[in-house]
C-alpha cells in the first residue's frame, strides 16, 4: 500500500502488463475512473524492469506475449521475494477450462475473459484488494501474537529453569534449614506420611496464606490444603508413601484459608526418615493464564479465518448475482435491440446482416461466459440446498474432466448456508485435488446423516499416496482442515499408492451453542 502524504487519500497502485496498445488503454481507463493509480507494461521485460523500483498493490497480467507469455512472467513475479504474494489477475481472450487451470496454477488468483467489462473488472480488483489487505491484517495480529506467546514461552522456560536449579540446589544439600533458605523460589514443605505438615519455606508460606506457627504445631495438613473434589486422590497418595520412594509431578487445585483457588504442581519424594516427605510446590497461576490467552489467540484467530471466508463467499454471491441479473440483462436488451433493427431494416446490405449476426453470435457467447463465470463464482444450486449443489457440482466435474462421478444420499440433508457452503467447498477442494493428482476413473460422493452429525465421504480409485509423506505440506488438505476446525468437525483420509483415497469428513448438523 502506498503512504499518504499531507492527508490525501491512499490510492492502490495496480500494474497492467498487455503488449497490446489498445488492452492496455482500455484497462487504465477502467482503472483510473475507478480510483486507482495505475502503471502499464507493454512486455515482461518492461514488467519486470518496473517492478525493480515500485510496489504494486495488484497486477493484471495478459497471457500472450510476444517475449514472455503471461505464465511464465507470473512464475518470476512469484518468485520474488517483494511479490511473492501480490495478487495477480490474468486477462485473456482464452476461455478454456486448461487456460484457467495453466493460469492458477502459475500463482494468478482470477482469470478475466476479454473483452472485458468494466464493471466486472472493478468488482474482482475491488474483492482482491480487499482479501488482500485483510490477510495483511491477519499477518500482522498473527505475528504479533507470536512474539506475545514468544515471550510467554521464554518466561516459562526460565522459570522451569528456575526450578531446576533449586532442585540441583536441594540435591546438594544434606541439611534440611538450607533447602528451605537456598529454595525460596518454590514453595517447599515437609511432612509426615499422614499429610501433616512439619514444615516449609517461604515461598510456600506465602502461596498458601498459612502461618509458620500453624505448621510447626502440627495444624495444618496437606489433605486440608488440596480442595475437596481432590482429597481422596490425595489420600490414595498418602497411602502410596510406604512402599514408593519418589512420586511424579501432578497438578492440584489448593485452597488459601480465604477460600480462593489456585492450580499448582506438586512433585514429591521420601527426605532423610522414612517417614517423612518432601514436596516441591509450583504455582501455575500465571502459566494457567497465559495458556487461557493462548487459547483465546487460537479462537480469535479461527474467528477471523471464519470472517474472510464469510466476508469472501457474500463478494461471490454478489459478484454472481450482479453478473447473473444486471449484466446479464443488459446484453439481453441489446440482442434485442439488434434483432428490432435488423427487422426494421426492410432491405440491408448482405454485410450488415451478416455483421449484425455476428453481434449477436458474440452477445450469446459473452452471456454464456458470464454465466459460466458466475456459475463458478457461487453456483445457483448452492441456493437450493446442499444436495442440489454437490450433484451440479458432480456433473460440471464429469463434464470438465471425464471423469465419472457419482452422488449418493440417501435422504435431504437439511444445513444452514454456513455448513452448506463450507461443505460445498470442500468437496469442490477434494475434487480440484482429485482431477490434479489421482488420475482416477470415477469418484463417488455419499452423505450419511444422523440427528446431530453429518457424514460425507468422498472416495475415488485413483494412484493415491502416502499419507505419512503428505505431512503438513499440502495446501489443499489444510484449507479443508481449517474449515471443519471452525465448524467444528474433523476429517480423516485413507489412502496408499495403488489404492485410492478416501475422504471422511465429519461435521455437526447444528451450531454449537457459546
Amino acid at each position: 500500500m502506498q503512504t499518504a502524504v499531507a492527508n490525501a487519500p491512499v490510492r492502490d497502485r495496480i500494474l497492467v502488463v498487455d503488449d497490446s496498445d489498445i488492452d492496455r488503454m482500455l484497462l487504465r481507463l477502467v482503472l483510473e475512473q475507478g480510483g486507482y493509480d495505475v502503471l502499464a507494461a507493454e512486455d515482461g521485460s518492461q514488467a519486470l524492469a518496473l517492478l525493480e523500483t515500485m510496489q504494486p498493490d495488484l497486477i493484471l497480467l495478459d497471457v500472450c506475449m510476444p517475449d514472455m507469455d503471461g505464465y511464465a512472467l507470473c512464475r518470476k513475479i512469484r518468485s520474488r521475494s517483494p511479490t511473492s504474494d501480490t495478487p495477480i489477475i490474468f486477462v485473456s481472450g482464452n476461455a478454456g477450462s486448461e487456460d484457467r487451470v495453466k493460469a492458477f496454477d502459475s500463482g494468478g488468483v482470477d482469470y478475466l475473459i476479454k473483452p472485458i467489462e468494466a464493471s466486472e473488472t472493478l468488482a474482482r480488483v475491488r474483492t482482491h484488494l480487499s482479501l488482500q489487505a485483510l490477510r495483511r491484517d491477519l499477518d500482522e495480529r498473527v505475528r504479533q501474537r507470536t512474539g506475545e506467546l514468544e515471550s510467554a514461552y521464554r518466561r516459562l522456560v526460565a522459570e522451569v529453569a528456575e526450578r531446576r536449579a533449586a532442585e540441583e540446589s536441594l540435591r546438594e544439600r544434606n541439611a534440611l534449614i538450607h533447602c528451605l533458605v537456598d529454595a525460596n523460589i518454590i514453595g517447599i514443605m515437609f511432612f509426615k506420611g499422614d499429610g501433616t505438615l512439619i514444615d516449609a519455606n517461604a515461598a510456600f508460606v506465602e502461596l498458601f496464606g498459612v502461618a509458620r506457627a500453624d505448621i510447626h504445631e502440627g495444624r495444618v495438613n496437606w489433605q486440608q490444603l488440596v480442595v475437596p473434589e481432590q482429597r481422596k486422590d490425595t489420600v490414595a497418595a498418602l497411602s502410596m508413601a510406604a512402599t514408593i520412594t519418589r512420586f511424579p509431578p501432578v497438578e492440584k487445585i489448593c485452597l488459601r484459608p480465604d477460600g480462593s483457588r489456585f492450580p499448582v504442581l506438586v512433585g514429591a519424594a521420601k527426605a532423610f526418615e522414612q517417614n517423612h516427605i518432601i514436596a516441591f510446590v509450583l504455582d501455575l497461576t500465571e502459566r494457567k493464564r497465559i495458556e487461557q490467552a493462548l487459547r483465546a489467540s487460537q479462537q480469535h484467530l479461527r474467528d477471523l479465518a471464519a470472517h474472510g471466508d464469510a466476508a469472501m463467499e457474500q463478494e461471490r454471491k454478489r459478484i454472481a448475482r450482479e453478473i447473473h441479473d444486471e449484466q446479464g440483462s443488459l446484453l439481453t436488451a441489446l440482442k434485442l435491440e439488434l434483432s428490432l433493427l435488423g427487422r426494421e431494416w426492410k432491405a440491408p446490405p448482405g454485410a450488415v446482416t451478416t455483421r449484425l449476426e455476428s453481434m449477436k453470435r458474440l452477445i450469446d457467447e459473452t452471456v454464456r461466459v458470464m454465466r459460466q463465470v458466475a456459475s463458478q463464482l457461487r453456483p445457483a444450486a448452492l441456493n437450493l440446498g446442499l444436495l442440489p449443489s454437490l450433484e451440479w457440482l458432480a456433473n460440471d466435474f464429469c463434464k470438465r474432466t471425464g471423469t465419472a462421478c457419482h452422488l449418493e444420499a440417501a435422504c435431504e440433508v437439511m444445513l444452514d448456508d454456513v455448513r452448506s457452503t463450507a461443505l460445498f467447498r470442500i468437496v469442490q477442494e477434494s475434487l480440484t485435488n482429485v482431477s490434479r493428482h489421482a488420475a482416477a476413473a470415477e469418484v463417488t460422493i455419499s452423505l450419511e446423516s444422523s440427528d446431530t452429525e453429518l457424514l460425507v465421504i468422498i472416495r475415488d480409485d485413483g494412484k493415491g499416496f502416502d499419507t505419512a509423506a503428505i505431512g503438513g505440506q499440502s495446501f489443499g488438505l489444510r484449507g479443508i482442515r481449517e474449515r471443519l476446525e471452525i465448524l467444528g468437525g474433523s476429517l480423516s483420509i485413507q489412502s496408499a499408492p495403488g489404492a485410492g483415497t478416501t475422504l471422511r469428513v465429519l461435521i455437526p448438523t447444528e451450531r454449537e451453542q457459546p
